[in-house]
């Protein structure tokens, strides 16, 4: 790929669709040369000894060489196969090494649709540095976004911006995965175990203290990690299951609302309409009835 950087105005409707793109780039840098380039523009010009704050987020994903990257926080060493995350607002600095120089390839957006993925991001890992390695999707994803931006055709910041989030949940998708290799094989089984267990008995109650003590497992570690892989606590993750049977149940069948909330393990079949609805946002005779209502249509 040929050393390129562009810039490129938003307008009212990528602004309101809410991630836009504002620069571009990938230049290899050789040892032994100045940086930052000269021609980058006012807003995004800096230099190492005061380093830069602006507006816009960036992606800076090095794939040859290596450098450092500075923050508010603390210094970080950058090797290729690391993307950099640049927060708004945020004083930065970044530089290669002298000798090794690199390449880097960058993205710069903004909007509040951004904000909102880049605070995603955060809530997993408060790293500015990701450490994917030389990953031929993540790059092939960067390349995407060049060829999108740089041909302009009609709508290219929609199209791009979706390439973009991409690339910040396949960021989210490697930090999690990288959880559960750091910790041993046998916790992400007894994790499936766990899960399969309860889909085949989603109408019983399990305890999840006695598992995690059958494998040796402190419950607060389980129900920790357990977290991270599905996004939901062990109990949430079932209760999740018993509300989707329910709804199965309640669209499929003429049982009671009564004989549904027994069959699943509620207590009583007021809990389970207050459950239904904080999970729902409706009654269950409500969803019933919605459904005898479009059939009838």
């Amino acid at each position: 790929m040929n050393n390129f950087t562009k810039y490129i105005t938003s307008n009212d409707e990528s602004e309101n669709w809410g991630i836009y793109i504002h620069a571009i780039g990938s230049y290899l840098l050789p040892p032994n040369e100045n940086y930052p380039l000269p021609n980058h523009p006012e807003k995004y010009r800096f230099n190492w000894e005061l380093g830069r704050t602006h507006e816009d987020y960036h992606l800076i994903y090095i794939t040859h060489g290596k450098g450092v990257f500075e923050d508010n926080n603390q210094e970080y060493s950058v090797v290729a196969g690391d993307i950099i995350l640049l927060k708004s607002g945020e004083w930065h600095r970044y530089k290669p090494d002298i000798i090794t120089g690199w390449h880097e390839n960058f993205i710069g957006f903004n909007g509040d649709v951004a904000k909102h993925f880049i605070e995603k991001v955060s809530e997993y890992s408060k790293s500015p540095i990701f450490s994917l390695g030389k990953n031929e999707t993540m790059l092939k994803l960067f390349e995407r976004v060049f060829d999108i931006v740089n041909n302009e055709k009609l709508c290219f910041q929609l199209t791009a911006s979706a390439v973009v989030i991409n690339i910040l949940s396949r960021i989210v998708s490697f930090i999690k995965q990288k959880d559960f290799d750091s910790s041993s094989n046998k916790t992400a089984e007894i994790i499936n175990e766990v899960r399969f267990l309860m889909i085949e008995n989603v109408e019983k109650d399990i305890n999840l203290q006695d598992i995690s003590k059958k494998h040796n497992i402190a419950y607060s570690y389980f129900r920790k990690i357990f977290k991270k892989y599905t996004g939901f606590s062990p109990r949430q993750y079932h209760l999740h299951l018993k509300i989707n049977k329910a709804k199965e149940l309640l669209l499929e069948t003429n049982k009671s609302i009564k004989e549904i909330s027994f069959e699943l393990g509620f207590k009583s079949t007021n809990y389970f309409g207050r459950v239904f609805k904080q999970k729902t946002k409706q009654n269950p005779s409500d969803l019933r009835r919605q459904n005898t209502d479009m059939k009838i249509y």
